[in-house]
């Protein structure tokens, strides 16, 4: 079967909550753990991703596990509400780190992505 690519910065641009799943070479930037837990924390790579320039292809029958609340089959919302408030100052802070990170690495690529914001997410 033939390859399909995705244009990173346009999805980026039209579904910045996307958090695809993928399988890279062993060159691929490192998560950046600055991003607190709960609070878009699996946002960055993407973006980080498209300032690198790397390119996306479908991987078939590719799923994730996730860890939910027993009785209702959902993530507890007070549970998941208090978290994301105490890491959003941890957010901004790193936000803010990420972004200067990324024009440093990555200086020819800035107007190639959309920059992360807190809007973007």
């Amino acid at each position: 079967a033939e390859s399909v690519f995705y244009d990173l910065p346009i999805m980026l641009r039209t579904r910045p909550y996307w958090e695809f799943q993928f399988v890279g070479p062993r060159n691929v930037p490192l998560f950046d753990e600055n991003f607190p837990y709960r609070y878009r924390n699996n946002l960055q790579l993407r973006w980080e991703l498209c300032r690198a320039r790397y390119r996306l292809t479908a991987v078939h029958d590719l799923f994730v596990y996730h860890t939910l609340d027993a009785r209702t089959d959902k993530d507890d919302p007070t549970n998941k509400r208090n978290i994301k408030a105490e890491n959003k100052p941890k957010y901004y802070r790193a936000l803010r780190l990420f972004n200067n990170r990324m024009n440093v690495l990555y200086p020819k690529t800035g107007a190639r992505c959309p920059l992360l914001t807190t809007r973007s997410n």
